[in-house]
């Protein structure tokens, strides 16, 4: 649970990145329609206008019986800190400074990241203005188009520079991403994961999914988003690793 959380709210995060968008005729590569999606999902001009963000929302898990809330809080450039408190389970802290990546809870009390689960964490912090998908997305090509749900979508397969496997789907008209198929780095190896993004609202020109279903190990994980700010006031020493 802990580690899908960090997962949902880098993939949030990546349906903020902003990039250029080129009028293309005809077939579309693999590449432009990962530009067409940043671009429907958060136009650049909306885009620059924010400098810290927080989620709040409710998690459950149905097989389980479990339920409780979930917490997103980002800093412009690289500052991320997740809140998940699970009955039964407790609360999970995750949480990265721009230098530190760090995790406390119940399960593995706390401890500082490394290797792969650094990484990744690094990945999922940086959201300046400056990123592009291309810094972290290797070799995206088209594999056609596949149902989600409803909806009709471009299947896009690449790999991303800390080592995981990544498939976008991407809806084949409003450009915005329906499901997104990856690896996330846990201490032991990498688990496959599938994400569901649903129920996209506009908040301040950016569009979120409020609705977001996970499937890993067998299990689904469900998040309900019930309201997302910007440019809230963030201390930085909310980011900090813990001293215990």
């Amino acid at each position: 649970m802990r580690t899908g959380t960090l997962l949902m709210a880098w993939l949030i995060l990546l349906l903020m990145v902003p990039v250029g968008l080129t009028a293309q005729r005809g077939r579309l590569t693999a590449a432009q329609i990962l530009d067409r999606a940043a671009q429907s999902e958060a136009p650049p001009s909306a885009r620059a206008r924010i400098k810290s963000l927080r989620i709040k929302g409710q998690v459950s898990v149905p097989a389980q019986n479990m339920n409780g809330s979930v917490e997103i809080y980002w800093k412009s450039p690289n500052k991320l800190l997740v809140v998940q408190n699970l009955s039964g389970v407790g609360e999970i802290r995750q949480g990265f400074d721009g230098k530190v990546g760090w995790e406390k809870s119940p399960l593995t009390g706390l401890r500082r990241l490394q290797g792969a689960e650094l990484e990744q964490f690094k990945y999922t912090s940086d959201n300046s203005a400056a990123v592009r998908w291309r810094q972290f997305v290797r070799s995206p090509k088209l594999k056609g188009t596949q149902q989600v749900g409803n909806t009709q979508t471009y299947v896009v397969q690449a790999t991303t520079t800390y080592g995981a496997s990544i498939t976008f789907y991407i809806d084949t008209k409003q450009f915005l991403t329906r499901r997104v198929d990856t690896e996330v780095a846990m201490q032991g190896g990498k688990v496959p994961v599938s994400l569901f993004f649903e129920d996209y609202r506009r908040v301040d020109g950016i569009h979120y999914p409020f609705r977001t279903r996970q499937q890993m190990a067998g299990l689904e994980m469900i998040m309900q988003f019930q309201q997302v700010r910007h440019n809230v006031s963030l201390p930085d020493s909310i980011f900090a690793m813990p001293k215990e």
